[in-house]
């Protein structure tokens, strides 16, 4: 690169009369003379009289500026954005932080976007009830890569706002998903109670609110019986379960009756007149509790 004496752009002095500052096609490869291309911009944006050549000359340094010459700037402004709006939303004020996200995420340059910008994003259009506007966001967040356990946490997000739309066939697809990873994750990490980025017993209760939707009511049962199971003074569970508990006693006997039965049917094989008296009471209980015996 030549030095500033060599250079063919013009850097106008404090009482210089705007110069018209050339913008070649394609921008320069020389980072010095992508600066200098820069600041000449910014110099005659602010000498210029008329507010149409002061506008052309602003937007040739934007334009440099967003593609070229300061993308970590660009970066740097993306992200104290997004910091404000994830702060907004943690607040509860969703609106506010839609305005400052979606700048956020328009600024960063890229190959540099952030999936937690998009993920709260979602969140918060998902916090406003605009269910179909934030599920481009969500699954965008999904389909980046980062860590696995934050991505694990926006799957949920996504999924919770496939149910907010009615869409729990997809909804119950992705909560079995995660459940899956989740256990993966868990069984993987040396430190399995630490390693969960999700609650279980949400998962499984937000399962079951989709299943029971899909009338797939001994799937529902058996997915709330987990969530309480796993954290049996959650209420939000505890309600959920209630209208299911006759259908979870029966199933619950069911698999009991299964288990003395298999019970009898291993001491049969070995049958040799010792084992009457207890063959005979697995068989009666097995009878008794076998909801379906009657029938």
């Amino acid at each position: 690169m030549a030095d500033e004496s060599q250079s063919s752009f013009q850097h106008p002095e404090e009482d210089d009369v705007p110069v018209k500052v050339p913008v070649p096609e394609p921008l320069p490869e020389s980072r010095e003379e992508r600066e200098w291309l820069f600041k000449d911009s910014i110099n005659n944006a602010k000498l210029a009289k008329d507010p149409a050549a002061a506008n052309k000359f602003w937007e040739t340094a934007a334009r440099i500026d967003s593609q070229v010459a300061n993308l970590e700037k660009m970066q740097d402004i993306a992200g104290r954005l997004y910091r404000e709006g994830n702060d907004l939303l943690s607040q509860g004020k969703s609106a506010e932080a839609i305005v400052k996200l979606e700048v956020a995420i328009k600024l960063t340059p890229e190959g540099k976007e952030m999936p937690f910008a998009y993920a709260r994003m979602g969140q918060a259009l998902t916090a406003q009830k605009r269910y179909e506007e934030a599920q481009p966001y969500l699954e965008k967040a999904v389909s980046m890569p980062y860590l696995e356990n934050q991505t694990l946490q926006y799957c949920v997000s996504m999924a919770a706002n496939l149910a907010l739309l009615g869409r729990h066939t997809e909804a119950v697809e992705q909560y079995e998903k995660i459940l899956l990873e989740s256990e993966r994750q868990a069984k993987a990490s040396a430190d399995p109670n630490s390693a969960r980025a999700i609650s279980q017993a949400d998962i499984f209760n937000r399962l079951g609110v989709s299943l029971s939707y899909l009338g797939r009511e001994e799937d529902a049962a058996s997915s709330f019986a987990n969530a309480v199971t796993l954290d049996p003074k959650n209420p939000e569970y505890r309600k959920n379960i209630q209208p299911f508990l006759p259908l979870v006693k029966k199933m619950s006997q069911k698999v009991q009756a299964q288990e003395y039965t298999a019970i009898a049917q291993e001491m049969l094989k070995e049958f040799n007149g010792r084992h009457a008296d207890g063959l005979l009471s697995l068989v009666e209980e097995s009878v008794s509790l076998n909801p379906d015996s009657e029938e």
